[in-house]
């Protein structure tokens, strides 16, 4: 499995980021009910608290989730990942990672 990853952002960046998971979604009428959790660890560099990336709750919107992110340090690469029922009661996952940088 190959994970997505995101564009960098900047530290100073509040932005929305969107995983998609229509590939994980197997039947066309399948999406994404609920966000069960939302986990974040650090892939690369250092940050004692990964989590605080977050700004507020993911969401689902059909196929793709919405997770609005804030912050995060400067040289760190964060893996998010969402842990979510489908429509269809399927419990799935759907890691991608986001690259903070000054650019």
């Amino acid at each position: 499995m190959t994970i997505p990853r995101f564009p960098a952002k900047r530290p100073a960046e509040e932005t929305p980021v969107t995983i998609r998971c229509h590939g994980d979604l197997t039947d066309p009428d399948e999406t994404v009910a609920t966000i069960d959790t939302l986990t974040v660890v650090v892939v690369k560099g250092e940050d004692a608290n990964p989590a605080d990336i977050l700004d507020g709750a993911a969401v689902p919107q059909g196929k793709d989730i919405i997770i609005p992110v804030h912050g995060g340090l400067a040289g760190v690469s964060y893996l998010i990942i969402p842990f979510y029922t489908t429509s269809l009661g399927r419990k799935l996952y759907a890691p991608a990672i986001l690259p903070v940088r000054d650019l």
